[in-house]
């Protein structure tokens, strides 16, 4: 993923990313949802192994 897509979405908060993501290109769609995947992924794994 590019830095400038993440940069972005870092900026955005989810419900304005869905809002986002159903007016962009279908590549860039894919792009968001794979970074909120992996960000959820990536909280559930902490949550489970650090706290």
């Amino acid at each position: 993923m590019s830095a400038s897509v993440m940069q972005t979405m870092s900026l955005l908060t989810m419900k304005n990313a869905q809002a986002f993501s159903k007016t962009a290109p279908h590549i860039l769609k894919d792009e968001i949802l794979q970074y909120f995947d992996a960000a959820k992924a990536e909280a559930k794994f902490k949550e489970h192994h650090f706290t």
